[in-house]
């Protein structure tokens, strides 16, 4: 290894051995049928939530963008309701740029559909995007185009293995701040439909 690439590792705070370490955990949580919140068991939620990890600050253009990215599949400080940390506090963005993760060769041609789409629908680059405007352009991009599918489950995969997400996710419940968006079914009936038994399905 040379030391312009030594000196790039150690720029990104997230590394292979961590990916492997977080998608491991997920892959647990699941295959249990677990998630912070769901338990039977009450546990006492903490009094402080935990330190935020060190990120590296995002300085170039490609990095500004893929935060942004990350920002609307998963809002934190910025944009989340309660001021919640989200996928750029847990570091998601070092995933993007690690060389050894499976995402870094496709940063050019994500970043480049971002602005070109923000371009073709609100004429100007991603990053200058209102969020909302940001939203729909991600949206737009996830139904039509198959790379979006996988970037968001990688920027999801960061943020729910994190520290942050299982303590705002864990008992008496989730981040409350979202309980009146359209896109979310809290206290919304799940089905309407009766078995010949009248049971819910």
């Amino acid at each position: 290894m040379t030391h312009k690439d030594d000196k790039r590792e150690q720029h990104w705070q997230l590394s292979r051995r961590e990916f492997c370490r977080r998608s491991a955990i997920t892959i647990a949580v699941l295959a249990q049928g677990w998630l912070p919140g769901c338990s039977t068991e009450p546990k006492e939620q903490k009094k402080e939530p935990p330190p935020l990890p060190t990120c590296k600050e995002s300085t170039t253009p490609e990095e500004k963008t893929i935060e942004a990215f990350c920002e609307v599949c998963m809002p934190g400080l910025q944009n989340d309701p309660k001021k919640i940390p989200g996928a750029v506090e847990a570091c998601a963005v070092a995933m993007f740029f690690d060389p050894e993760l499976p995402a870094h060769p496709y940063v050019p041609l994500i970043v480049s559909l971002l602005n070109s789409q923000s371009q073709n629908a609100h004429g100007d680059d991603f990053t200058a995007l209102t969020y909302e405007k940001q939203i729909e352009v991600v949206d737009f991009l996830d139904q039509n185009i198959q790379l979006f599918g996988f970037a968001i489950m990688l920027v999801r995969l960061a943020y729910y293995s994190s520290e942050q997400a299982a303590y705002y996710l864990g008992y008496p419940g989730a981040n409350g701040g979202y309980v009146s968006h359209d896109h979310f079914s809290f206290r919304k009936p799940m089905s309407e439909e009766m078995t010949k038994d009248g049971n819910l399905p």
